[in-house]
């Protein structure tokens, strides 16, 4: 099951009686096409009430009781179709704000967990800020060993507790989004992440 927050129009609060300005939306199949039911809007038209306080606002509520909630808005959307058809429940959804973020993001923390990533990062470091005599030096060196230049793995406490940086939290941008350019930035450097959700308290982590 798909899950995005969505924004909903006016009239889904003054004429449908909704209280949710954002809600959590499912994707559901109708045919050949998918919509995106909101699920505040659901439960206020069927006149039902949530299984779990919160989750139609919150995705880490619903990820967190996904085997109670998933197969109840499954059949609760299904039985939403039957008494209004798909674009009844679409026009409701305002489409022209931009996309939102699946949840609200309170803190980042970015680690680095493969050596090979750590060596392939410096290496890029000096490959694109250090004197051009360094850099061909360095590739001198591994293209005759054929081994990765010493100094590009990490050192020894890396090995040892892991290894992350605070991030900025507020820079999140959601898919859809426009990535800003910093005025002041010449050179931008990007990668592809693996982000990892939690939905409840744990302890010891590491």
């Amino acid at each position: 099951m798909k899950l995005r927050r969505i924004h909903l129009l006016p009239q889904a609060l003054s004429e449908l009686g909704c209280k949710k300005v954002i809600c959590v939306a499912v994707e559901i199949e109708t045919g050949d096409t998918t919509i995106w039911m909101p699920l505040s809007l659901v439960l206020t038209v069927l006149k039902v009430s949530s299984p779990i306080d919160r989750v139609d606002e919150d995705i880490l509520v619903f990820l967190a009781n996904q085997d109670e909630c998933e197969p109840f808005f499954e059949d609760l959307c299904k039985d939403a179709l039957d008494t209004h058809n798909a674009e009844w429940w679409n026009s409701f959804i305002d489409h022209a704000q931009a996309p939102l973020l699946p949840f609200d993001v309170h803190s980042f923390r970015d680690f680095s967990l493969w050596e090979s990533h750590w060596a392939s990062s410096a290496r890029g470091l000096v490959n694109s800020f250090f004197p051009r005599v360094v850099s061909m030096s360095i590739a001198a060196f591994e293209g005759i060993t054929g081994r990765t230049f010493p100094a590009f793995f990490p050192g020894k406490r890396y090995y040892q507790v892991p290894i992350f940086y605070m991030g900025n939290h507020a820079s999140f941008l959601t898919e859809g989004a426009t990535i800003p350019w910093p005025s002041y930035c010449s050179f931008m450097d990007y990668e592809a992440e693996l982000g990892l959700v939690l939905c409840d308290s744990i302890i010891d982590a590491s």
